[in-house]
């Protein structure tokens, strides 16, 4: 009776220890998702204002091309004032050189020319391939009374219509054209077309559901057009909304947008939109739509997943519970416990495992190789590689100690390194953080020899940070060790200051790196392996195909060398052989030396599109290419070299069927865009940093943008996939 009372209180204290535990849980994960609801929020605000950001600089980039068209032009129509029968050839060349534009004219004040009548207006329009010339002017087109002649005659500005159908949606821009006295002599204007719209506002949206709109400043919706089914349906829906102020609407934090917030019943979908007005004119209105199925996916997924995972995990339970109560033995507990150790160290060791890169990297630059071979079931030894911008980052270290505790700071650091090094370039400044974040709280006094480099692919720059790592090898005709100062391991001193080293590897050069475990080797007659051993292994075996068969034929020696003795410390072996620039066939290898005068920019224009009519690419990338490039240039030209100083830029091209290169190279100051901060654009134009929006749009037109410092010179390269 004892017993059996016994056994039901073990139950019922155990399915309450399982309800409190499942209370406690669900509670913990309700605090966790609200507050990566909250993160993920916050989030996608600033990707909806970074993406209206860009459309709306790509977009006034176009409107902005078709005012300094009209500009490059006033010169020639002035010139052609006393020739009336021949002002059209003026809107004709204009056509001519700019695409977009379908349609010129230049509408004159009345009676200008008595011998013309009342209304005189050459016009050159656009159709198909063929540029047609025309006098419009007349009663029947009395242009006098339509707004962009009314509005630019009033002023000394563009003057910029709402889009309208003319065939195809297009929009114009004006200028009142002036004598000396003041006094108007004709409105100069050009019909842009607004096709060019679909392919800006629909490239690269933040979720695939995603789309941009356009409005006018009066709210009237300019795209998506009519045609775009749902989506224009949508649109009209949330227009509506933007334009009713009664809708509660809420400002982002940086304040730049506006987010109204919809639901399945009003829309067909839950979401929300963001919306703000262009800076200068015209002052339309871009707005971006989510939907919250796919800003949420993963987060919807992960909480899913956790129920299963919770049901499961409670189910167990109750079942261990059940047999707790019926089987409580201190023999099956140590026995079970011991298990448990074992199961935990064997999963820490496939963890680790895990953690670690992949087992070899090869690609056209270079081919990377790690091994490691922990003493116990988990060691503190650590490598690992990465690739980010055409730069190889790559870590080698060992931590003081063995077993669980040095597997902890192995994890840690190996996973600050990939943290720091998505954003950081410099070894010496990765090293530093890696210092500052293994110091804190170390009561252990535990520290750890480590070696960072960073390895540009291009030109085999390699710049390196040492921490009191054993010195690496550099293989090539003859084995040598890399000059690397030693400095101080990670997690000694919080302040240490580490020195950044450089050095130029020739092509098919190894550099070989590991740890101690290898030269501290011990065989059955307590003899060391020795580095002297390590150098003369390498004489032997440099000419080894790849760096993965290099490390396995090394590990093999190193296993018959113990000859069946136990392993005592970690052993991680650690190759890179860089390959160097291949010599591959170029479809285009084009190069030009301008001077840092801006008046160049004519000369840069012209070169590009002579080498763009020899490749086969989309007048898409055309523009954005042009559009990187002369940002570029411009940022070098005002930037690179003091006041009045001289100095040369060389731009040179290639192209090899899959990707098009520029390399552009500066001996100006040093200055890497690549490290640049990301562009508050909330800042008025006075207090704003020069070139933060032509940085922010470099990097979004571009795939790769790789930056070195190679004697006393600035090489920026800006690399863009075809296919």
């Amino acid at each position: 009776m004892y017993l059996s009372t016994q056994k039901s209180m073990k139950k019922v204290k155990g399915i309450l220890i399982i309800i409190l535990a499942a209370v406690l849980l669900e509670v913990m994960l309700g605090i966790q998702y609200y507050s990566m609801h909250d993160m993920m929020s916050e989030q996608l605000e600033k990707r909806a204002e970074s993406e209206l950001t860009l459309k709306a600089i790509l977009i006034k980039n176009m409107l902005n091309q078709t005012e300094n068209a009209l500009e490059d032009y006033v010169w020639d129509l002035r010139q052609r004032f006393g020739k009336p029968d021949s002002i059209d050839l003026v809107a004709k060349s204009l056509l001519s050189t700019n695409p977009e534009i379908v349609n010129c004219w230049i509408a004159f004040t009345p009676y200008y020319y008595s011998q013309k009548g009342r209304l005189f207006e050459p016009c050159a329009k656009r159709q198909g391939e063929i540029i047609k010339t025309d006098q419009v002017g007349g009663e029947k087109h009395d242009y006098t009374l339509m707004e962009h002649y009314r509005e630019a005659a009033e002023s000394s500005d563009y003057h910029w219509t709402d889009p309208y159908f003319d065939e195809i949606i297009v929009t114009t821009c004006s200028k009142a054209i002036r004598d000396g006295r003041d006094s108007l002599i004709c409105v100069f204007g050009a019909d842009l077309s607004l096709k060019w719209l679909n392919d800006t506002l629909n490239v690269r949206h933040i979720f695939p559901s995603s789309f941009i709109m356009l409005l006018t400043e009066e709210g009237k919706i300019i795209m998506p057009q009519p045609s775009e089914g749902d989506k224009s349906e949508i649109s009209q829906k949330l227009t509506t909304f933007i334009n009713d102020s009664s809708v509660v609407r809420t400002n982002s934090k940086s304040g730049r947008t506006k987010i109204i917030r919809f639901s399945s019943d009003e829309v067909g979908d839950d979401g929300c939109v963001f919306y703000a007005n262009m800076r200068g004119k015209p002052h339309w209105q871009l707005a971006v739509v989510c939907y919250d199925r796919e800003v949420y996916a993963q987060l919807y997924k992960l909480r899913l997943r956790f129920l299963l995972l919770n049901l499961l995990g409670f189910g167990v339970l109750l079942f261990m519970v059940e047999r707790y109560a019926l089987n409580v033995l201190k023999l099956q507990k140590t026995t079970l416990e011991q298990s448990r150790i074992n199961n935990d160290l064997h999963i820490a060791n496939k963890i680790q495992t895990a953690m670690l890169p992949e087992k070899e990297l090869v690609d056209e630059h270079v081919e990377v190789a790690g091994k490691l071979i922990p003493a116990k079931q988990v060691g503190g030894d650590l490598y690992e590689f990465l690739v980010r911008n055409e730069k190889l980052f790559f870590c080698i270290g060992d931590v003081s100690g063995k077993g669980i505790p040095s597997a902890l700071i192995m994890a840690m650091t190996q996973a600050i390194f990939r943290v720091i090094s998505i954003r950081e370039n410099n070894p010496a400044r990765i090293m530093e953080d890696i210092n500052g974040m293994a110091c804190r709280n170390n009561k252990s006094n535990m520290f750890a020899t480590l070696f960072i480099g960073v390895l540009d692919l291009p030109t085999g720059h390699l710049r390196y940070c040492n921490a009191g790592h054993d010195l690496p090898l550099i293989i090539n005709q003859e084995v040598s060790k890399l000059n690397a100062h030693a400095n101080l391991p990670v997690g000694v001193f919080s302040d240490t200051k580490y020195e950044m080293q450089e050095e130029r590897l020739s092509p098919n050069t190894i550099l070989f790196l590991y740890t101690d475990g290898l030269t501290e080797t011990i065989n059955m007659k307590r003899e060391q392996f020795g580095i002297g051993r390590v150098v003369t292994t390498f004489h032997e075996l440099r000419t080894t195909p790849t760096v993965n068969q290099l490390l396995d034929k090394m590990t093999d020696i190193v296993v018959e060398y113990m000859d069946g003795a136990e392993q005592r410390d970690d052993l991680t072996l650690f190759a890179i052989r860089y390959k160097g620039e291949q010599n591959s066939d170029q479809i285009l290898d084009e190069s030009l030396v301008v001077s840092n005068d801006i008046q160049e920019l004519k000369q840069l224009k012209s070169f590009l599109l002579s080498s763009f009519e020899k490749i086969d690419v989309s007048q898409t990338m055309v523009s954005q290419l042009r559009l990187a490039l002369e940002e570029t240039i411009v940022n070098i030209m005002n930037y690179a070299y003091p006041n009045d100083k001289k100095g040369d830029i060389l731009i040179n091209m290639k192209y090899d069927g899959k990707a098009i290169r520029f390399v552009i190279t500066d001996e100006g100051v040093a200055f890497d865009p690549t490290q640049a901060a990301e562009v508050d654009t909330t800042l008025s134009a006075k207090d704003r940093p020069i070139g933060g929006l032509g940085i922010l749009l470099v990097r979004e037109l571009m795939d790769t943008v790789n930056y070195e410092r190679i004697d006393d010179k600035n090489v920026l390269t800006l690399k863009k996939l075809v296919n």
